[in-house]
């Protein structure tokens, strides 16, 4: 990357994470993972399961689970999926666009909404794991969760002795996925500038990835057991390999998007639309 591109990311960097946007949406995923276990609230907030629940294995169950995942998703495509769209109706975007040129601003835009993503994803996995210390561990005990943890891809770490990478490795793993949708919803607001619907969008394509996962493509490939942090098939023991695994297969879900989004500013370019 070049110094002007370096620049725009650096632009994009401040006006996503220096928000009071980015903190309210990292304390909004803490508040839905909370919100995750309302069927249990009596009990967790009496202080009765101190030593026996934990927030990792709580989120492990989430994950793997549908009913708050689209308001994940929503989300944390609050964080920058509707930046096009602001910058558009704002007239910022013709000022940038002079100054940059096409592709280290779709470049820029690209990046930050995917470190966006991830970044808030993780923090706010970690805000839940530490507001709720005081009624539930961070972590398992070897042998109480193991029947709830069995449907995570790296159960280990839920009894680790430093349970809080699994809420990094989650975050990793779900905000890749979130971003997925975050760049589909940038996407889509270049042929319909509006914020609402670079935030809403990401909702509806998140159901039909999930459709499109669960009838087209084998075991190994769903989109839905990537995203939701549980086996793909593999007989591989190693952390690492399944960890790398999950990471190229979301890089490439990725990937789609930001191509889709930066062809089709061009499209509107060559048009004489920008």
């Amino acid at each position: 990357m070049n110094r002007r591109t370096n620049h725009m990311i650096r632009m994009d960097a401040k006006r996503c994470f220096f928000s009071w946007r980015f903190v309210s949406i990292v304390v909004g995923i803490a508040v839905i993972c909370i919100m995750g276990m309302s069927e249990n609230w009596k009990v967790i907030f009496s202080g009765q399961v101190r030593d026996i629940m934990s927030s990792a294995d709580q989120l492990n169950k989430m994950m793997s689970f549908d009913r708050f995942k689209p308001l994940l998703i929503v989300a944390l495509a609050a964080v920058y999926s509707n930046s096009f769209a602001e910058d558009w109706n704002s007239k910022y975007f013709r000022f940038i666009f002079s100054r940059a040129g096409l592709k280290k601003y779709a470049c820029s835009k690209i990046v930050i909404t995917i470190v966006g993503v991830v970044t808030a994803a993780i923090c706010g996995f970690l805000l839940f794991g530490i507001v709720m210390y005081p009624w539930m561990r961070i972590g398992g005990m070897e042998g109480v969760f193991q029947t709830e943890s069995c449907s995570s891809e790296y159960p280990e770490l839920l009894t680790g002795s430093v349970p809080i990478v699994y809420f990094i490795i989650q975050g990793w793993n779900f905000g890749l996925s979130a971003s997925c949708m975050a760049l589909a919803g940038l996407w889509i607001t270049v042929k319909k500038p509006n914020s609402f619907i670079g935030i809403g969008a990401p909702f509806f394509v998140f159901y039909f990835v999930y459709a499109i996962s669960i009838w087209l493509l084998p075991s190994n490939l769903e989109f839905t057991a990537i995203s939701s942090f549980i086996g793909v098939g593999f007989y591989v023991q190693s952390l690492a390999t399944k960890l790398v695994y999950h990471t190229v297969y979301l890089f490439i879900c990725n990937l789609i998007p930001a191509v889709g989004f930066y062809v089709s500013l061009r499209k509107r370019w060559k048009h004489g639309n920008l």
